[in-house]
């Protein structure tokens, strides 16, 4: 390999890596994973309007069998931001794990999910109403 490869190479790595970190400490709406496998569309974890009644936001996993390692970043709905938890590959399986983590005064339901390849789940958010 010549140096223009080996440098061409090295820049790419330091983008890709600038870029996730980035996009991990935004803290917006959605995670997006870039990599995309034949016609798939690609692996994302979103916070937005909840899906189910009485909820204040639901959190979508779309798993997509691009990702190749652990994450965690915080997403934003509103005024509400929680902390994602993402494990690749959890337990040597082929589910990734996602665990989402809700501010003082909101409870995530279930608080973490199996997600197989090629398939989709949801973590709601609801106001904590005290046990």
């Amino acid at each position: 390999m010549d140096i223009r490869t080996t440098w061409l190479l090295i820049v790419v790595a330091l983008f890709l890596f600038i870029f996730h970190v980035s996009q991990a400490l935004a803290g917006g709406n959605e995670y997006r994973w870039t990599e995309r496998v034949g016609e798939n569309t690609g692996s994302y974890i979103v916070i937005d309007q909840p899906s189910v009644p009485s909820a204040v936001a639901t959190v979508t996993f779309q798993n997509d069998l691009v990702h190749h390692e652990d994450a965690t970043f915080p997403l934003t709905y509103g005024d509400i931001t929680v902390q994602v938890y993402f494990d690749y590959n959890y337990q040597a399986r082929t589910e990734e794990r996602i665990r989402v983590v809700a501010p003082e005064g909101y409870i995530a339901v279930p608080e973490e999910i199996l997600v197989p390849e090629y398939h989709i789940g949801q973590i709601h958010i609801y106001r904590y109403m005290g046990s």
